[in-house]
């Protein structure tokens, strides 16, 4: 057999494979439904103090040193969550408008400092923080239930809105 012709064959051989891969993987990725899988999860390795909310993106915070951020909800929906850190900030936005309901972020903190939501987000805390102090800077139509345990304070922009309905330990408002 010419050279040429095993060469032809040896594409179609490696396509083939390729495409059973690819199925192969499309099957791992959906649940006992056969909709796709709805989580997703990555370890961040640089830290950070501030987090800053954009686009109505639903939060949950962590206290642990395990440096994870977890996505929760429809494929598409999770890939239009947009996460990046600088200079000690992550920012959380989406690509292509709100993601109020559709899509929770969780994530792991430690030594969290300060909280800017922006948007109709929704924001809480799984257990106990245990950040010296919070600061919580709302701009926006959300929701926070944050337990920490030491201060928490809470400042709003002037279009904002808020209302603290249960107290517990040190908050403080400006």
């Amino acid at each position: 057999m010419p050279w040429q012709q095993k060469h032809k064959k040896m594409k179609k051989i490696i396509s083939f494979l390729s495409a059973v891969l690819f199925i192969a993987t499309l099957s791992a990725a959906t649940n006992e439904t056969g909709k796709p899988f709805n989580n997703f999860s990555a370890q961040y390795f640089t830290p950070f103090t501030k987090i800053i909310i954009e686009d109505d993106i639903d939060l949950a915070l962590n206290e642990n040193t395990a440096r994870k951020i977890e996505l929760n909800g429809s494929v598409a929906d999770m890939n239009k969550v947009e996460w990046i850190i600088k200079k000690g900030v992550l920012y959380i936005r989406s690509k292509a408008g709100s993601l109020n309901h559709k899509v929770l972020v969780t994530l792991d903190v430690a030594n969290l400092k300060t909280i800017e939501i922006n948007g109709s987000s929704v924001v809480k805390s799984i257990g106990e923080l245990h950040s010296t102090s919070l600061h919580v800077h709302v701009n926006g139509d959300c929701f926070v239930a944050i337990k920490n345990s030491g201060d928490i304070k809470v400042t709003a922009s002037e279009t904002a809105d808020f209302e603290i309905r249960k107290r517990v330990g040190n908050i403080y408002t400006n």
